[in-house]
């Protein structure tokens, strides 16, 4: 039986963080928005793929799709062959300035009724962001969200420390998207932004226990319940200072308030 999902629904003032789109029973229109960014496909693509409600495509993240989801299929037992799983596997969205993905893999998904939006007169967003709009409805000519608002949006971002800029914007993208539940997920491991205020995280048993609390926003006082290593407000975070990096969790649930936004990470088996 499918579960509706509630993320990111205030609960009592607090907010509530699960990873259900890592759960293999949460699919079709009950699933997760999946973006897909110019970076290697963690292992966990094919799953993931497999729950979305919708597949988008950011730019160079089609590139991807073309040349590795494919292998990932027929490793699975899925397919016959990769053109077998390249013709299945299209995502619905492709968008962004399309200065990255190449032109035959362009040609290839909009041939199968992909719809490539091409949005390079905008130079001031990123492909991330083009992506996240779209999503959001902000994009559409009727204004509908591809989802609904309390759905997840997935990012699929394997880059690891290849492209530190990268990887540093796309943080940047949680905190100034921090309004919708966005999760980074790479090889093994799920990064989100937790709003000031209070939140609770529900793991799923594929999730920990290596996690960590970073103050990107600047100086943080937290206090949490669930940690090897408890955070309390007479410990301030703050980069050159304490963070709490290589902490790990001893409980299903975590619960974060602060007063400021964090950036929690959490490792994943696949």
């Amino acid at each position: 039986m499918k579960r509706k999902m509630t993320e990111g629904a205030p609960e009592d003032g607090v907010i509530v963080h699960e990873s259900g789109f890592l759960r293999a029973e949460i699919e079709g229109e009950q699933g997760h928005a999946l973006v897909l960014l110019n970076s290697p496909l963690p292992t966990v693509s094919l799953a993931l793929w497999r729950r979305a409600a919708v597949v988008v495509c950011a730019d160079g993240g089609a590139n991807w799709v073309y040349d590795d989801l494919p292998a990932l299929a027929v490793a699975s037992g899925d397919y016959d062959g990769e053109a077998a799983a390249r013709e299945a596997l299209l995502p619905r969205y492709l968008i962004g300035d399309l200065d990255s993905v190449r032109p035959e893999v362009r040609a290839f998904y909009a041939a199968r009724g992909t719809v490539v939006i091409d949005l390079s007169a905008d130079q001031d967003s990123t492909d991330f962001m083009k992506a996240l709009d779209l999503i959001q409805g902000e994009l559409r000519p009727n204004g509908g969200a591809l989802v609904p608002i309390s759905a997840p949006i997935v990012a699929l971002c394997g880059s690891g420390a290849e492209r530190p800029d990268h990887d540093l914007g796309n943080m940047s993208t949680l905190f100034e998207r921090a309004h919708r539940r966005i999760a980074l997920v790479g090889r093994h491991c799920v990064t989100r932004c937790l709003p000031a205020g209070r939140n609770a995280l529900r793991l799923t048993e594929a999730e920990g226990p290596q996690c960590g609390l970073i103050p990107m926003a600047g100086p943080a006082r937290a206090t949490t319940k669930g940690l090897q290593w408890d955070l309390s407000p007479s410990m301030e975070m703050r980069f050159g200072g304490l963070i709490s990096s290589c902490n790990k969790t001893v409980a299903r649930e975590v619960t974060v308030e602060s007063d400021a936004p964090l950036l929690w990470t959490c490792c994943f088996d696949d």
